[in-house]
Order: structure tokens, then C-alpha cells, then sequence
């Protein structure tokens, strides 16, 4: 797989190439100009595919070998919404993961209780999930996933050690944080588009139309058609023959430390 030492090591290689090809052969500037928009295109297109594990590992599915899938959820606690898929969870004996934003965590530290009481799982989404957040300094970022995971512990006495990255973007100061707080970085291999998909069939037919085993789901608990769905989900899903397992269990990881 092409990483980004790999792909910066072959960059240089080829820039090297090129000028010392230069001093026998006269060309364009504008083929070092095509050399940079390629590196950089490549660069682009690693940070914004999560499963690309260009930047750093991220664990995006499970094993191949289980007919089994875990739901997740990003973006809460929500007031309203995140209690309700709670309701639906519970009525249907179905675990499932909350990457939580830590400045909400802060604000409804009761829901962070209620996720952790029902048995699911509290993942780090970011303290601030700010639009900008790739941008930020490994430090930065560290101190992020820090605060996110301190609220959590006074909460619910959990140390997390699930980090998914805001807006499934990457970068080397993300992977920097991410090692040297020892978190695994965690994806998803199917994105449901709730927050963009505004009909409720074209919703389920993108979440449960292609299924594989050891498929990890992304939906938000910020998306009132999501709560609308998720029951007809769940029912789907299992009539397919798939079991709903929570996340740590279908990844084979340890989610707290």
C-alpha cells in the first residue's frame, strides 16, 4: 500500500531525476509544475479516504469470516435525537458505538451516562470538530482527544481508546496525535450519507443494499431521518442473517484502557 513516506520518497526521487535529466535535455518548467499538482493530488486524495491508510493505519471493517456488522454513530450527544435512538437501541437489543464530540459531552453529561449504562460503546470524535481540525498542531490535536477523554473518564470512568477523525480526514499530525496517545484509529467501510440523503428509501437501500460481513456503519445521531430509519435498519439487517455485534467486538480491539 502506498503511504506517505512511500509516495514523499518516490516524489523526491523523481523530482531529482528530472533536473539532473534537465541538465541534458531542455524542457518545460511546467513538467515539475505537473510533477507537484500529481504529489499534491495524491496527497489530497490520502487524506480525504480513510481507508486509504496513507497518513497512518486505520481499521475500517472487521473480519470477512462472521456474518456480523457494527452500527456507530458520530457527531453527539444530541438533546433529543440521541435519546431516542437509545430508545430504539434498547427496544431492540442492539449495541452499537458513539463517537461523541467532546464539547456536547460537556454540555449532556447525563446522555454520555446513559450511552455507557446501556452497555454501547463511547468513542472520541474530536473535542472541538472543528472545520479546521486537520489543520491543527499534533499538539493541539493531542490536547483535543485529551480534554474529550478526560470529560468521559469523570463521566462514565472510561478511558477511550477509539479515535475517529473528524470528517474521516487524516493527516500527519492527526497520525502524529494518534500514536502518541495510543489510540487505534477507527473509520467505516459503508457511509450511510444521512446527513446529506433526505429520503428515507434511498436511505435504507444505501445502508443495507450491499452488505458484507464485518461491515462497519457510519450514521449520526444528530439526523432526525436517521432516527426515522434506524428501527427498519436494524430489522433488515438481521433478516439478511447479519448479527449486530458492537464495535470492539466485530474489530477484535480493546476499546477502553
Amino acid at each position: 500500500m502506498l503511504g506517505f513516506k512511500k509516495a514523499s520518497v518516490l516524489f523526491s526521487a523523481i523530482i531529482i531525476m528530472l533536473m539532473v535529466l534537465n541538465i541534458f535535455v531542455d524542457f518545460s518548467a511546467w513538467v515539475y509544475v505537473i510533477a507537484i499538482l500529481f504529489f499534491l493530488g495524491i496527497i489530497i486524495w490520502g487524506s480525504a479516504r480513510i481507508n486509504s491508510g496513507f497518513f497512518l493505519p486505520v481499521v475500517c471493517n472487521g473480519s470477512k469470516n462472521e456474518k456480523s456488522i457494527a452500527i456507530t454513530f458520530d457527531d453527539g450527544p444530541d438533546a433529543d435525537m440521541t435519546l431516542r435512538i437509545l430508545e430504539i437501541l434498547k427496544a431492540t437489543n442492539t449495541p452499537a458505538a458513539f463517537f461523541c464530540i467532546g464539547k456536547k459531552v460537556e454540555m449532556l453529561p447525563s446522555i454520555v451516562k446513559q450511552i455507557d449504562m446501556d452497555g454501547h460503546l463511547i468513542g472520541n470524535h474530536s473535542y472541538s470538530h472543528h472545520f479546521f481540525f486537520d489543520l491543527y498542531s499534533s499538539t493541539r490535536i493531542q490536547t483535543e482527544l485529551n480534554d474529550t477523554n478526560k470529560l468521559v473518564m469523570q463521566i462514565a470512568d472510561r478511558n477511550i481508546r477509539f479515535f475517529r477523525p473528524p470528517y474521516g480526514v487524516t493527516t500527519p499530525n492527526i497520525a502524529r496525535a494518534v500514536k502518541n496517545g495510543s489510540y487505534h484509529a477507527i473509520g467505516w467501510s459503508v457511509r450511510s450519507m444521512d446527513t446529506v440523503i433526505n429520503d428515507k428509501e434511498k436511505l435504507i437501500k444505501r445502508t443495507t443494499g450491499n452488505l458484507r460481513a464485518g461491515d462497519v456503519i457510519l450514521f449520526h445521531d444528530t439526523v432526525e431521518l436517521t432516527v426515522q430509519v434506524l428501527q427498519e435498519f436494524i430489522e433488515k439487517v438481521r433478516m439478511q442473517g447479519f448479527k449486530i455485534v458492537r464495535l470492539d467486538q466485530l474489530l477484535k480491539l480493546q476499546a477502553y484502557a
